[in-house]
């Protein structure tokens, strides 16, 4: 009788347990799997935003990655969650929030650990200080948060690589959040929501919360007790907060240089004195982010500045807009996006004929864009300064010459956009067009042409040729029997 009362029950078991994986497959599948180098776009934002990627780009080649309904590591495949969007594909990097981004770092942590250290394709000092930890795990985690004792030598070194996974789960994840605090702080004193002293304190507490995450405060151990540990997860908290010897090693091999101070964003104090001097300003808010300007730029106080250091500062703030912000779609103005494709549109017409490469059409426009920023800033600030004397009676303010150095530098005239070829500048011998002008204009630097009020106002014009040269576009478009091609 025990025989068959024994298959019996093994039969329901078998049953149950097919049921089971029939229906987390069908919940975990419907979206593709993404193969080679899935992570190549996340790698490049990601390092791009100033986080440590070398073991992102190892584990890149070696893995695939697939939706499941909560993130896990098995067997070369990384499973995430909420970094897909409805169609199945991987949402790009500055679409994710930091609890998304963070948890690609999580899990690629595993498979780091998996495909490279454990398997010994890292560095011998990597490999040997690993195995330690995974050692020392034996007697650093003997013991759960309730009080019980953690018997398997496996949960134990389980408990030691998750605790290291959460805190580099941490590390990424609040440093983007602190990171977006310093920002704010810094948009709310440029606008005079809040003082300087606030803006320092409240920078100042960002940080003092951000070494509780360096240190590990909320960095705890645990291991998953399910049989089925990336479908059915059964977590038990391993009672020990992270030691010492595994957020060195995260510090070390992981993610080296992440523990930095939260700064303030290195335009505040530039922007500040543009705002008060009345300079348009609202782009170089959009730009005044620390990761943006990894190089360190180092700028003087704004009252030191002259009037071409702050024109030279407008002109490099312009390219980090173009290529983080413009470029990608991120301007908070909906027109300003629309008006920017239609610009590009209109200027890869004009230019392309002389050159046809797509790549140095684009560096043309945008170079043009940023030397025509940087002669109104300087007319501006110069005749600015020239009107501010004639005030105070330093000087006599020659008002011919303003009104034609004015006109000449709103209306564009003489500039050329360029490219490097072999690191000489190639310019172009097409002026900068009419929709280039006006996009500067209306979205880059709004309302410049009436910074002098009555005095003088003006506008850009069309370059040479470019009324004829639309107008050749159009006729292309109307039919020799009188229709147009709309």
């Amino acid at each position: 009788m025990e025989g068959p009362c024994m298959a019996k029950r093994w039969i329901i078991i078998i049953t149950v347990f097919s049921i089971i994986m029939a229906v987390t497959s069908f919940f975990s599948c419907g979206r593709q799997v993404l193969k080679h180098e899935p992570l190549k776009d996340f790698i490049y934002y990601a390092s791009e935003n100033g986080l440590p990627v070398q073991y992102l780009e190892a584990v890149n080649e070696r893995i695939s990655i697939q939706y499941r309904s909560r993130p896990a590591y098995s067997g070369s495949t990384v499973y995430l969650t909420d970094s897909f969007n409805q169609e199945g594909e991987l949402l790009q990097f500055y679409q994710l929030d930091s609890f998304e981004i963070s948890s690609v770092f999580h899990e690629c942590f595993h498979a780091y650990a998996d495909l490279f250290i454990r398997a010994g394709n890292t560095s011998p000092e990597e490999m040997e200080r690993f195995n330690e930890l995974m050692e020392e795990s034996l007697w650093y985690y003997t013991g759960t948060a309730d009080g019980r004792s953690i018997l398997w030598h496996n949960y134990r070194r389980q408990a030691s690589e998750e605790a290291m996974a959460i805190h580099i789960t941490n590390l990424i994840k609040y440093k983007i959040v602190y990171e977006k605090t310093a920002e704010k702080a810094a948009r709310n004193y440029i606008y005079g929501s809040i003082d300087r002293d606030q803006m320092e304190y409240e920078v100042d507490l960002a940080n003092r919360q951000w070494r509780e995450i360096v240190n590990g405060k909320r960095s705890r151990g645990y291991y998953n007790k399910s049989f089925l540990r990336w479908k059915f997860p059964h977590i038990i908290d391993a009672g020990n907060y992270i030691s010492e010897k595994e957020k060195k090693f995260i510090s070390k091999f992981i993610l080296p240089g992440m523990e930095g101070v939260i700064k303030i964003p290195p335009l505040t104090d530039f922007i500040k004195g543009c705002k008060t001097d009345g300079l348009p300003h609202d782009f170089l808010v959009e730009v005044n982010k620390n990761h943006f300007w990894q190089d360190d730029l180092q700028l003087e106080p704004y009252e030191e500045m002259d009037q071409e250091r702050i024109s030279q500062v407008y002109m490099i703030a312009f390219h980090k807009y173009w290529d983080y912000i413009l470029k990608r779609g991120l301007s908070p103005d909906l027109s300003e996006r629309d008006a920017f494709r239609k610009m590009l549109g209109a200027a890869r017409k004009w230019y392309t004929g002389p050159i046809s490469d797509a790549g140095k059409i684009e560096e043309i426009i945008k170079n043009a864009a940023s030397d025509y920023i940087g002669d109104i800033i300087l007319a501006r600030t110069r005749w600015q300064d020239e009107i501010n004397s004639d005030l105070l009676g330093d000087d006599d303010f020659d008002s011919a010459e303003f009104e034609i150095s004015w006109k000449n530098a709103v209306q564009g005239r003489g500039v050329h956009g360029f490219y490097l070829a072999d690191g000489v500048v190639i310019r172009t011998p097409m002026a900068m067009t009419l929709d280039e002008k006006e996009f500067i204009i209306e979205h880059i630097l709004p309302d410049i042409d009436y910074s002098f009020g009555p005095l003088v106002v003006t506008g850009p014009l069309p370059a040479e040729g470019e009324i004829e040269a639309e107008a050749g576009v159009f006729a292309e478009l109307v039919s020799t029997e009188g229709h147009t091609g709309f």
